[in-house]
């Protein structure tokens, strides 16, 4: 499988020194890009975190989704999966590590972005994106915003 471009989430310093994604960044992105569909993993505020930290989860995790529906417009498709549904479809876990080790078997050519342990999330990107391709796209059952 090839893979044409991987970026990291661009983020910026929030007012307490922070780093969350930055959405103008991510818009600028996405008009670079131009690409006809954007995968989300739909992910829920952990109940530990409390309030606060569920206010903040769910503010950065609106505006990733305002910068990607921005893009989005009328012939382009924003599509969230939540990460059991995904993981599960995939013989994946919560183990960062099976991650890695699967995208770099599934995306050989993207191995070289794939070296440290915190690329576990660039690891989860590809495979969703895989998931998407193998199951949703065969199914055309999504869940479309």
């Amino acid at each position: 499988m090839d893979v044409l471009g991987l970026e990291d989430m661009p983020t910026c310093t929030f007012a307490d020194g922070r780093q969350i994604p930055d959405a103008r960044a991510i818009v600028d992105l996405l008009r670079s890009w131009a690409p006809d569909l954007i995968v989300l993993e739909h992910v829920d505020a952990m109940p530990r975190d409390g309030a606060k930290g569920g206010f903040r989860f769910g503010t950065i995790f609106g505006a990733t989704i305002a910068a990607c529906q921005t893009h989005s417009g009328s012939d382009r498709r924003l599509t969230l999966v939540r990460p059991k549904i995904w993981k599960d479809a995939m013989g994946l876990t919560s183990d960062k590590a099976l991650s890695l080790a699967m995208a770099r078997e599934v995306f050989p050519d993207a191995s070289d972005m794939l070296t440290r342990v915190r690329d576990d999330g660039r690891a989860e990107a590809l495979l969703l994106t895989e998931y998407h391709r193998r199951i949703v796209s065969a199914r055309a059952e999504v869940e479309v915003y």
